[in-house]
């Protein structure tokens, strides 16, 4: 993907869309197990991935806008991937 915000060392890195403005809204728990479970882990297991090469759009964009979003916590995230023991 070619994104105009994100630096070339991310060119060539999986991108994740989570639909939703969380801004606004406080994602579910769900939302966090099926990321988990269905994407990242899946991921990181057949790409011999580190968790800790997981980054967040705001983590890697120059542009200024919280993204996905304040209520969105990437340490909720990344516990559901070590507790599921699926990485």
């Amino acid at each position: 993907c070619d994104y105009n915000d994100i630096r070339s060392p991310f060119d060539f890195a999986f991108h994740v869309c989570i639909m939703g403005n969380f801004n606004f809204d406080i994602p579910e728990r769900r939302l966090y197990q099926k990321i988990c479970y269905n994407v990242l882990s899946p991921m990181l297991r057949l790409y011999r991935l580190p968790i800790d090469r997981i980054y967040l759009h705001s983590e890697v964009s120059s542009d200024k806008e919280k993204c996905p979003g304040e209520f969105f916590d990437k340490n909720v995230m990344l516990n559901h991937l070590r507790t599921m023991r699926l990485i």
